[in-house]
């Protein structure tokens, strides 16, 4: 039994019904709250300290923080709605659920290891990276006109990622990256294999 069967096996026990919409119903209203001034970010950042003084409601507050208070902004919650509903679909809700508590997980352990606060976006770039990973070719438009394939966007995103384990998030990217190599290792080897057979087969055919 491989590593990825163990971790679905263990996390089948805590399934919750639409898990990644209640994360989205979370960081919604505290995108609202932070657009209304209604919150102090310093008592909702996830931190080593705070967690060590007990404060276990960063655990779930560091949640709400948006990466953005536009309202352009919102346009987000519905790509990510639709991004989550279509991994739900792919994987089922057992197998997602997974995925996204071992995401969540991974994150707030490296917290502890961070001196800085974590963020939740590297969440929701894991998602991100699955949604390009399995539906490479599904197309959005970007400012409503600029059509881009969605690997392309997954490239972009994997990059900047990179370029973050330089930076003081580097223990939250190493998490996204770990769950990734997850659920994805065996997924790109095959993919590899396959461009290597047809390059070969393609070169004995010249």
């Amino acid at each position: 039994m491989n590593l990825l069967n163990q971790i679905q096996i263990f996390f089948s026990k805590w399934s919750i019904p639409y898990l990644f919409n209640f994360i989205l119903l979370i960081h919604l209203i505290g995108f609202l709250s932070f657009k209304m001034g209604l919150v102090d970010i310093n008592r909702v950042i996830l931190t080593k300290e705070g967690i060590l003084n007990l404060e276990f409601w960063r655990l779930i507050s560091f949640l709400m923080i948006p990466s953005d208070t536009s309202f352009i902004y919102l346009f987000m919650f519905y790509v990510f709605y639709m991004i989550g509903n279509s991994l739900q679909e792919h994987y089922g809700e057992e197998k997602f659920n997974g995925f996204i508590l071992l995401t969540y997980i991974l994150t707030v352990l490296s917290s502890l290891i961070s001196p800085f606060p974590t963020p939740n976006w590297y969440i929701f770039a894991t998602i991100f990276l699955a949604f390009s990973t399995l539906f490479s070719h599904v197309q959005f438009y970007l400012f409503f006109v600029i059509p881009v394939k969605v690997k392309w966007l997954g490239w972009i995103k994997f990059s900047y990622m990179t370029l973050m384990l330089f930076s003081f998030h580097r223990w939250a990217v190493i998490a996204s990256f770990l769950v990734y190599i997850i659920y994805f290792g065996n997924f790109i080897f095959d993919k590899v294999n396959q461009i290597k057979r047809k390059n070969n087969f393609d070169n004995r055919l010249k």
